[in-house]
C-alpha cells in the first residue's frame, strides 16, 4: 500500500461513536490510535472545565470586582480592622469612641451636642399648652389685656394718695358722707342751674292747663274764632251782628282805651280794667289771643263799593288799600281763579305770568308762563313754559315745554318738549316728539318720534321713529323705523325698517322683524296656511327675499 500523508486524507465532517482515529507519530515510527470517546473526554468544554473544578465566570456574583482585584485596596491583620471586627451595616454595639472630622447622617454631632448641653433636662416647646400648664398668666384670660399691658401705678391712687377702692361710692349705690361738687354735669344736667331754677318755682305747682285754671277760679272762652268774632265778657267768642259799630265809631259814654265787647244779649259793653296804656287807640282782643290797636274803617257786616265787588276776594295792594277782583272770586263754597293773568275775562289762568300777554278768549293756562304772550284762541296748556309763545288757535300742550314756540293752527303737544318749537302744527305725543319740526299735517308718537324732521304728512309710531325724516307722505312703525330717512311716499314696519332709506314708494319691512327659514318646506312646517287671520310673512334665507306662507 502506498504512503499517504495525512494532508491528503479526507476531512471527517461526522463520527459515529465506535469510530476510531489514528494519530501518526514520526519520530520513532510511533503510531497510535483514539476512538471518538477519548476524543470528546480530550476536547476543552464548559461541562469538561467545570467537572474539572473550576470556578466560572458565570458563578461569580461580583465579576468585574473579582477581575479588578488588588490586594493593596484591603486591609490585614498588620494593617487595621478586619472584617470579623467591623461594625455590621445591621448594627450593634461599639466598645470604643468615634470621631469623625465629617459628619453623621448629615449632622455635625459634636456641634448637636453643644447645643444639647445647653437644653435643659425635661424641656418642651414654649407653646400655650406647656405656657399655660406651668402656671403662666394668658392674655386669652385677661378681661381687659390693653389696660393691663398699659398699666402705669401713676394713674392709681394709694392708701397714701387719695381714695381708694374700699372708700369710694360702689356703682350699685350708696350712701355719701360728704357734699358732691363738679365743675361738669350730671346726667347731661347742670344740676346747680336748675336748683336754682327750681327755687323761683312755687311748691306743689302745676300745669296751667283747663282743669287747673277752673280749679282756681279762672274762665277759659268757649267757642271757634275764625278771624270775624270777638270775645265777649262771659269768655264766648262771638260774630259781631249785622249793622254793628264800624272801626273809627264814637262809642257813646265808653271811657278812652278800654276794651269793648258784646255783652250776652249782643249789645256793646267794655271792659274797664283792661286798657290800652300806649294811649294810641282801642285794644281788642283778637282771637289769635292777641290784643291789638284796631285802625280803618271797615267792619264786619260794611257793603263794600255799593255791592260791585259781591263774592270778589279782597287784598290791600301795593299802596296799602283795599282792593279785589272780579277774576279772583269766593261765593262760600268754591274759589275760582277766571284769567288772573289774561287780559281776557273768559280765559282762565293759574301759576306765575299764565296767560299774560294773551288777549284772546276761551284759553287756559295752567302753570308757570303757561300760554305767556302766545297768539290765538281756545288755548289749552298746561305745564311750566308749555304754550309760551306759541302761534295758533284750539292747541293744546301739556307738559313741560311742551308747544314753547310752536305754530300752527289744532297743534297737540303731549309730553316734556313735544311739538316744541315745529312750524307747522301736527300731533306729537312723547317726549321731545316733533321738536324743532318742519311740515304740516305731521303725526308722531314716541319719544324722539319726527325729531327734528322736516316734510310733511308723515305718521310715524315708535321710538325714534321718522327721527331726523327729510321726506313726504310716509309711514313708518316700530323703534327707528324710518331713521334718517329721505325717500317719500315710504311704508317702513318694523326694528330699523328703512332706516337711512333714500328711495321713493317703497314697503320695506324691517328683516329682524320676519320669521327666518330656509325653504318653503321649513317655513310651511312651522307658520300656519294663509287664512281668514291673514298671511304669514317670511325670509328666506335661502335666496334672502320676504315669502309669503300659502
Amino acid at each position: 500500500m502506498a504512503d499517504i500523508q495525512i494532508s491528503g486524507l479526507p476531512s471527517v465532517t461526522s463520527a459515529a461513536s465506535g469510530d476510531v482515529f489514528a494519530l501518526d507519530q514520526s519520530v520513532g515510527n510511533l503510531s497510535k490510535k483514539i476512538t471518538t470517546a477519548n476524543l470528546a473526554t480530550a476536547i476543552v468544554t464548559t461541562t469538561n472545565v467545570t467537572a474539572a473544578g473550576a470556578l466560572m465566570d458565570s458563578e461569580i456574583t461580583n465579576l468585574a470586582q473579582v477581575k479588578a482585584f488588588d490586594s493593596a485596596d484591603y486591609a490585614t491583620a498588620a494593617q487595621g480592622t478586619l472584617a470579623a471586627d467591623a461594625l455590621p451595616k445591621t448594627g450593634g454595639a461599639m466598645t470604643g469612641a468615634i470621631t469623625t472630622t465629617s459628619t453623621f447622617d448629615g449632622r455635625d454631632v459634636a456641634t448637636d451636642g453643644t447645643k444639647l448641653d445647653g437644653i435643659e433636662a425635661n424641656a418642651d416647646v414654649t407653646d400655650t399648652a406647656n405656657v399655660t400648664a406651668a402656671g403662666a398668666l394668658m392674655d386669652s384670660e385677661v378681661v381687659n389685656l390693653a389696660q393691663v399691658k398699659a398699666f402705669d401705678s401713676a394713674d392709681y391712687a394709694t392708701a397714701a394718695q387719695g381714695i381708694t377702692a374700699d372708700a369710694a361710692l360702689p356703682k350699685t349705690g350708696g350712701a355719701m358722707t360728704g357734699a358732691i361738687t363738679t365743675t361738669s354735669t350730671f346726667d347731661g344736667r347742670d344740676v346747680a342751674a336748675d336748683g336754682t331754677k327750681l327755687d323761683g318755682i312755687e311748691a306743689g305747682a302745676d300745669v296751667t292747663d283747663a282743669t287747673n285754671i277752673a280749679a282756681a277760679g279762672g274762665v277759659i272762652p268757649t267757642g271757634t274764632p275764625d278771624g270775624s268774632k270777638f270775645l265777649r265778657d262771659d269768655q264766648v267768642w262771638t260774630a259781631v251782628p249785622a249793622g254793628g259799630v264800624s272801626i273809627g265809631d264814637t262809642i257813646g259814654s265808653a271811657a278812652n282805651n278800654q276794651l269793648l265787647i258784646t255783652d250776652g244779649s249782643g249789645n256793646l259793653s267794655e271792659i274797664p280794667n283792661i286798657i290800652n296804656t300806649g294811649g294810641a287807640g282801642s285794644l281788642f282782643l283778637a282771637d289769635d289771643g292777641v290784643y291789638k290797636a284796631a285802625s280803618g274803617s271797615v267792619s264786619i257786616g260794611d257793603t263794600i263799593g255799593g255791592g260791585a265787588f259781591a263774592n270778589s276776594v279782597l287784598w290791600v295792594n301795593g299802596a296799602f288799600a283795599l282792593s279785589s277782583s272780579s277774576k279772583f272770586t269766593f261765593d262760600g263754597i268754591s274759589l275760582n281763579w277766571t284769567g288772573i293773568s289774561s287780559a281776557s275775562a273768559s280765559s282762565s289762568s293759574f301759576g306765575q305770568n299764565a296767560g299774560s300777554g294773551n288777549s284772546s278768549s276761551g284759553n287756559t293756562s295752567i302753570g308757570n308762563s303757561a300760554n305767556q304772550n302766545s297768539i290765538g284762541a281756545g288755548k289749552t296748556s298746561i305745564g311750566s313754559l308749555a304754550g309760551q309763545n306759541s302761534n295758533g288757535s284750539e292747541q293744546v300742550f301739556i307738559g313741560q315745554d311742551a308747544g314753547y314756540a310752536c305754530v300752527g293752527a289744532r297743534a297737540v303737544g303731549v309730553g316734556y318738549r313735544s311739538n316744541r318749537g315745529n312750524v307747522s302744527g301736527g300731533v306729537a305725543i312723547g317726549e321731545y316728539a316733533l321738536y324743532n319740526g318742519v311740515g304740516a299735517g305731521n303725526t308722531a308718537i314716541g319719544v324722539n318720534a319726527q325729531n327734528s324732521a322736516n316734510g310733511g304728512n308723515n305718521s310715524s309710531l315708535g321710538n325714534r321713529a321718522l327721527l331726523f325724516n327729510g321726506g313726504n307722505n310716509n309711514s313708518a312703525l316700530g323703534y327707528g323705523s324710518g331713521e334718517s330717512n329721505t325717500g317719500s311716499d315710504i311704508v317702513a314696519l318694523g326694528y330699523n325698517a328703512g332706516k337711512s332709506n333714500a328711495q321713493n314708494n317703497r314697503i320695506i319691512i324691517g328683516q329682524t322683524n320676519l320669521p327666518q327659514f330656509a325653504g318653503e318646506a321649513a317655513a310651511v312646517a312651522t307658520l300656519p296656511a294663509a287664512g281668514p287671520n291673514g298671511v304669514y310673512l317670511y325670509w328666506d334665507t335661502t335666496d334672502n327675499t320676504i315669502k309669503a306662507r300659502i
